[in-house]
């Protein structure tokens, strides 16, 4: 008997939502450059639209257990939208309609959706996405809490986001960008879900942290709290947050205490230039490869350990064209090898 027909499946389906919001002028020029190249007949047709085909592809390939029947396919979003939105968009793609679509929480709203795609047609099974924008998480985890209450949230990021929302901004000029409205998006979605009470603090795990760490060792004269992302950082580890950095991870000295129903949402810059070249944000350096698998296997530990249970599970923030630049030039990028074993280790039981 092979070690595939021995380990049981869970009882999951996966589905995809190429959300992909341009949130900044970088963003705003990669999706340009890709229509550039649709046009002019350079970029290859056979070319993944977006990270959950690419995912699906790979597991077929290297994972013969994964049934058809696990794969729900993906929630409609926009095609402007997307990853790889189609040329008849151009005209959608400017620095005003992207930064407005922010401002006025279009992020929220597609959270919505999520909620909803996930309550009428995922449950009862274990919903397991795979996505871009990490607010997008937050859809997932509103249908859970509604299902089973206060949830443990354990999330691998490089980046706590809790961007003070007072002070979010989208990297574009639009008529309200100085009005210091409050809108939800990938940067702080955490510290609305927190202070919505969708996600309580001392049940919110964030794990491999790069950012934040430096400043919040140094005292603040007077003791004064520090405006911006450094107070807000501080703010949720003294409501209990449990933020644990990327050096603390790598040393291995880590215990998770877990019990009752548990979501794993892991955004692959926590891997960012070391082991995941293919990540939205790669602004520094994650886990290496084999800290990240031994995270996962903490983690995972971790669940059954303390008899919690998974209830959910996602992998977001893959960035379709640097996962499909590095393998045209075989870059060592472990991408989708890693989302590969993070399928496998949470939706099998051993």
């Amino acid at each position: 008997m092979t070690m595939h027909t021995q380990q049981k499946e869970k009882i999951a389906r996966i589905f995809g939502v190429p959300f992909d919001p341009v949130n900044s002028p970088d963003r705003l020029n990669l999706k340009l450059a890709y229509l550039s190249h649709v046009v002019k007949g350079l970029h290859p047709s056979e070319a993944f639209e977006d990270s959950y085909d690419a995912i699906k592809s790979y597991a077929f390939k290297e994972t013969s257990f994964w049934g058809e029947d696990l794969w729900l396919g993906k929630m409609p979003v926009e095609s402007w939208l997307r990853p790889r939105p189609e040329p008849k968009d151009k005209n959608l793609l400017t620095p005003f309609r992207a930064g407005s679509f922010l401002e006025n929480n279009g992020c929220w709203d597609y959270a919505l959706n999520v909620m909803s795609f996930v309550e009428e047609r995922v449950f009862p099974h274990v919903p397991v996405m795979i996505g871009v924008d990490h607010s997008l998480s937050g859809g997932v985890l509103m249908a859970l809490a509604k299902k089973y209450g206060p949830l443990n949230v354990v999330v691998l990021d490089a980046h706590f986001d809790v961007m003070n929302p007072d002070t979010a901004a989208t990297g574009f000029e639009t008529s309200q960008s100085q009005t210091g409205q409050t809108f939800y998006q990938c940067g702080n979605f955490l510290s609305i879900l927190l202070d919505e009470g969708i996600i309580q603090p001392e049940n919110l795990w964030v794990l491999g942290v790069v950012e934040g760490f430096p400043a919040m060792n140094n005292p603040l004269p007077g003791g004064r709290s520090s405006q911006g992302p450094e107070g807000e950082i501080r703010k949720w580890i003294d409501k209990g947050v449990n933020l644990v950095s990327r050096e603390m991870v790598s040393s291995g000295d880590l215990d998770i205490d877990l019990s009752g129903p548990t979501y794993v949402s892991i955004d692959m810059d926590v891997g960012s230039l070391t082991s995941v070249f293919a990540a939205r944000f790669m602004n520094c350096q994650g886990l290496g490869l084999p800290e990240f698998l031994d995270l996962l296997s903490l983690v995972k530990r971790s669940i059954k350990k303390t008899g919690a249970f998974l209830v959910g599970l996602d992998i977001m923030e893959i960035d379709i064209h640097f996962l499909e630049a590095v393998d045209e030039m075989r870059h060592k990028d472990y991408t989708k090898y890693l989302s590969g074993e993070i399928l496998g280790r949470f939706l099998k039981d051993e």
